[in-house]
Formats: structure tokens, sequence, C-alpha cells
């Protein structure tokens, strides 16, 4: 049987776009289980405990932990991506459909870096040999960003085993978030034999239509479709009217290219796409990949090319892969460049490949940099990739640069990658030690972090800072991960708050509810009597309503009665649909009711809308009663409309 490298491996390990199809060779499937009890196929859910500790495993779980725990080490040490999802296929292959229980639920016994990458990777084979018990296991685990993509590649392969048995299975969902997600995934399997079957089945049943997950899904179709028929497949895309969505199509197919195309096919093809954002955008990527195989082609290609983006990332992309390889290689192509954005975009590059090798003599290079631009990008890129081996040695590394914003974005990066390895330690060290400025975004980040992985310790954490600001942002954001397990045991620690940290820990939760489960969300705020708490919780769930059902999130707002909570509300629904739709998004936003509420939103429509289509834009504003003379003046004179 031939095996093939889901998309979902390449994407777990950073890359930009997808990869489906990617060949890895033959598998050996004889004589392996080809079905798993649907007793044994549900997860070991290790991250609800109320300690946050991990169970302790049986002696077989054990030995398996401590064997994903040295491979996956092993796997994310590795800086070529391409390789890293190729090993990581290797890892899971040969196990069975009956083998897969136990190692996944070996696998859920990891740290959550470790565990998302196994967990999706073992989902992702298993998907081949049993997709139904692959996807009923994926469903089961937490409803959250990091799993929805695992249930998607599992879903996608049972619709191209099974589109009718798939497909009865993802129409039996109750209507929402889930199902669109289901169906979704079903048109991207679909797409690999029948794209315009697909396109249309997507656009048939999948409520959400092309926002925000909807763009990736269409994305993928149109990636299958460039497997089959690239030029066909370009130019559905470049006909795309939303350039949003367009750009996000074309990125994906891109991707999708890059094993099969040459290097200079596919750049020849990104250099004539009209938009110069996505343009820049395909071709920087195209040379990533490039510089990974041939950074010396790569470093000749950029000298054909004017001066702009383009050359700045070949030659940034080709200097820290010949770091990768040899450090004086570098070193010498980085002294023929000229001083400028091109050698400081360079410098980076070549510290961030040199701090894997060798930090100390990479500090030493940094440091003895001349004071100006390039020695402040060189040490902020340095600090940011010591910061997850090596936290306090990346934060020594920070506090070399001048105090300003500069500083303060890059400890925010440190406690974001800090707080994924040790998370008590980093927000304690960021609470005695705030970054300059009003908020504190490296303590912001690394409360994040830790309540995605153990929100319970998180909380007991959080609930423990004195009164002010930095508690109330940090028990809402424990609160809003713990709401997506357990919503009314969230809402009744947020409701033993006081003032704005209660307002803002029971917004936070009313927006992950409602990303589950938008009725259940939306019934709650209904039954809050009318309150900064409900106008907060009933702006928060559009947000994520309003994305995958706006009829239904329409609706539920024409049943609320005039007052804040209402304008609230349509503020936040006419903000989410406005860019699909942009004058339904402008009517709706009229029919505020407190005036300073309704200008802004209505400005801000419009200043999209001008944006994508200043004909009927202008048109509507200069018909529409409701807008003051004062308000359309100033629309209309905008440079930007």
């Amino acid at each position: 049987m031939q095996a093939k490298l889901p998309w979902i491996f390449a994407a777990l390990l950073g890359l930009t776009g997808f990869l489906i199809g990617y060949s890895v060779g033959d598998t050996n499937s004889a004589g392996k289980d080809t079905r798993a009890s649907e007793a044994s196929a549900k997860p070991a859910l290790i991250w609800s405990t109320d300690s946050g500790a991990t169970p302790a495993a049986d002696p077989e779980t054990a030995a398996l932990v401590k064997d994903f725990e040295q491979a996956a080490a092993s796997i994310m040490e590795d800086s070529n991506h391409l390789r890293q999802a190729h090993r990581l296929f290797q890892m899971v292959e040969h196990l069975s459909a009956s083998e897969m229980p136990g190692a996944l639920n070996a696998a859920l016994h990891l740290d959550q870096q470790k565990r998302f990458m196994l967990v999706s990777g073992l989902i992702s084979h298993w998907a081949e040999l049993d997709p139904r018990a692959a996807v009923q296991y994926a469903s089961s685990l937490p409803k959250d960003q990091q799993y929805t993509w695992t249930r998607q590649i599992a879903l996608s392969t049972w619709a191209e085993k099974d589109f009718a048995g798939a497909s009865q299975y993802a129409l039996a969902i109750p209507e929402g978030k889930d199902r669109d997600e289901a169906l979704a995934g079903l048109a991207t399997g679909l797409a690999k034999t029948d794209p315009l079957a697909a396109l249309k089945f997507f656009d048939e049943h999948v409520k959400s239509g092309r926002g925000n997950d909807g763009v990736n899904y269409y994305s993928m179709i149109l990636q299958q479709w460039a497997q089959k028929d690239f030029d066909a497949a370009a130019k559905y895309a470049m006909s795309i009217k939303d350039r949003d969505t367009q750009r996000n199509v074309l990125r994906s197919i891109s991707f999708g290219q890059m094993n099969s195309k040459s290097p200079e096919d596919l750049l020849n093809w990104a250099k004539d796409i009209p938009d110069r954002e996505t343009r820049d955008d395909l071709m920087r990527n195209a040379l990533y990949n490039w510089s990974q195989r041939d950074p010396n082609a790569v470093l000749r290609y950029a000298r054909t090319l004017p001066a702009g983006s383009p050359q700045e990332n070949a030659i940034s992309a080709a200097i820290g892969q010949l770091a990768a390889r040899d450090i004086a290689e570098a070193q010498r192509a980085l002294e023929e460049l000229p001083d400028g954005s091109v050698r400081r975009s360079a410098v980076n590059s070549l510290i961030q490949s040199w701090a894997q090798r060798d930090l100390k003599a990479a500090t030493d290079y940094v440091k003895a940099l001349p004071e100006g631009a390039t020695r402040v990008q060189a040490i902020s890129a340095l600090a940011s990739q010591t910061a997850e081996r090596d936290a306090p040695a990346a934060i020594e590394i920070a506090n070399l640069l001048p105090e300003g914003n500069q500083r303060a974005n890059t400890l925010q990066q440190i406690g974001w990658r800090w707080g994924r390895s040790d998370p008590r330690a980093a927000a304690e060290y960021f609470l005695q030690n705030p970054p300059s400025g009003d908020y504190n975004n490296a303590l912001s980040n690394v409360i994040g972090q830790w309540a995605n992985s153990d929100a319970a310790e998180a909380l007991k954490w959080a609930e423990k800072l004195p009164e002010g600001k930095e508690r109330s942002r940090a028990i809402s954001t424990t609160l809003s991960h713990i709401a997506a397990s357990d919503p009314q045991g969230a809402i009744a620690t947020a409701q033993k708050l006081q003032g704005e940290a209660m307002v803002s820990a029971l917004g936070s939760i009313a927006s992950t509810w409602a990303g589950n489960d938008p009725n259940a969300a939306s019934a709650w705020v209904a039954s809050m009597p009318e309150s900064d708490a409900r106008s907060k919780a009933a702006s928060s769930i559009m947000y994520s309503w309003a994305e995958v059902d706006a009829s239904a999130a329409a609706k539920w707002i024409e049943g609320l009665s005039v007052g804040k909570s209402r304008d609230s509300a349509v503020s936040a629904f006419a903000q989410r649909i406005s860019a699909r739709d942009p004058e339904g998004a402008a009517t709706w936003a009229i029919t505020i009711g407190d005036e300073k509420t309704r200008t802004s939103a209505v400005e801000n429509v419009a200043r999209g809308w001008l944006k994508k289509d200043a004909n009927a834009a202008r048109k509507w504003i200069q018909a529409t009663p409701s807008i003051s003379e004062e308000v359309r003046e100033r629309l209309l004179t905008r440079k930007d409309g």
C-alpha cells in the first residue's frame, strides 16, 4: 500500500501552509489489524485532572512514554521541517490499528508540545487504517484549536475511503461549529478525486462559509485541485474576489507544489501575481523551501532580483541555511553584503542558526557588533532563539537592549517560549520583573501558555496574586481555558470576583463557550440581568458565533431588547461579518442605539468596505440617512478610501 504523508505532519511542525500528498515510500501493511474495538478507542483524558499532575502510567505505558519522549525530542531538534515531518511519519507508520489506543494513551502522558505532535501524528496514521475509529477517538479529545486539525485529517481520510459513510456521520452532527468543521473536512477528502464537487459540497453544507477557519478548508480543497491540475486551480484562485481568501488559497496552492514544481518555475509563477503582499508572501515561502536544499543556488538567484522584499527574503533564507551547515561560509557570504536592511536581516538569520549550535559563540559575536540597528535586531533575534532552551540566558541577552519597545517586545517573546517549558518559573519572574509599559504582555503570554497545559494550576497561582490588573487578567485567561471543558464551573468561579475582574472573566468564558456551543452560551447570556458583564458577554459570543452561523447569531440579536447588551452584540456582529458582507454589516451597525457606539461601528465597517469596494461603499454612505453629515464627510474624504 502506498503511504502518503498527510499535510498535518508538516503543519504540526510550523510550516506555513499545508503538505498534502507528499510521498514518503511504501508501507507494508500485511498482517496488520485494520479495526480497533470501540471500547479501546477512548482516550485517557489526563489533562482534565484537578491537580494538573500527569497520572502515573502502568509499566507498559510507561515504557512507551519513555520511547516517545526520546524519539520526539530527537525529531524536534531537527531544524529541517520537511525532514521532521518525514521522521514523524516513520516513527508511527509501523503501528497497527489495534495498537493505536495504547500508543495514544502513552502519548497523552507527554508534555504539551510533544503530546500534541504525537497525538496528531498517531491519529493521522490511524485514519489511514481505520478512519471511523480514528474519527471517533479524535472527536473525544478536548474541543480546542490544538486538536481541530487532528479531527479534520481523520475525517478527510474517511471521506476518501467512504464518502457516503463519512457524510452520513457528519450530517448527523447537530448544526454548529462541530458540524461545519466535520463537513469541511469531508470536502477536503472529496477534493482529491473531484475538486469541483468538493467546492460545491462546501458551499452547500458549511454554513460558516469562508470566514476564518472556513478559508483554511477552502484553501485545502484548492490545493488538492492543484495537485491534479495546477493551471486550472490557479486560474480559479485568481478569480476569487475577496483578497484575503484569495491570498490564503494561493499560499496553499503554492505550498502544495513545492515538491513537484522546480523552485524556478514556482517563483516565476509567483512573480506574476498582481497583489504585492500576496506575491511577496508566496516568493518568501518558495525561497525558504529552496534554501533548505540548495542555499548557494538561492544566493545566486537573489542576485538576479531587484532590491526589495523578495531579494531580502532570499538572502536571509540562504544565509540561515548556510549557517546551519558551515558558519564560516555563512559569514563570508554575509561580508559581501552592503550595509542596510538586507544585511541586518541576514545577520538575524545567521544568529538564529548559529545559536542552535554554539550559543556562547553566537552571543560573543552579537556583543562585538557595533552599536546600531543591526546590533539591536541581532540581540533580539538571539534572545528569542535562546528562550526555550535557556530562558535566564535569553533574558540576560535581552537586557543588552536599551529600554523601550524593542526590549519589551523581546521579553514578551521570551515569556511566550519560557511559558511552554516552565510556566510557573516564568510567571514568577515576569511578575517580579515586569517589562516597561502599562501592560505586562510577557506575563500574559506565560499565563496563556500555562493555562493551555494546566489551567487548574494556573488558576490557583493567579488567585493568590494581590488585587489589581495582573490578577484580573491572569484569572480571566485561565477561566477561559477551563470554560472549554467546564463552562458552568468557570462561571461559578468568575462570579466570586468583583468589578472589572468579573466582567473580564465572564467575557472570556462566553467567548470560549460560544466557540463550542453557541446556543448554550447565548441562552446563558440572555438569562443574565442587564449589566456591564452581560454587555461584555454578549459582545464576546458574537466574535465566535458570527463566524460559525451568522444567520443564527442575527436571529438571537433580534430577540434582545434595546439596551447596552444589544448594542455591544450588534457592534461585534457587524465587525465579524464585515469582511464577507460589508453592506449587511453596515445595515446592522446603523441599528445601534447609543450614538457613540453606532458611529464607531459604522466607521469601522465603512473603512474596510471602502478598501474592498470603494464605489459600492461610497454609494451606501451617500444614500444612508442614518449617518450624520460629519461622519459622512469624514468617510468620503479619507485618503485611504
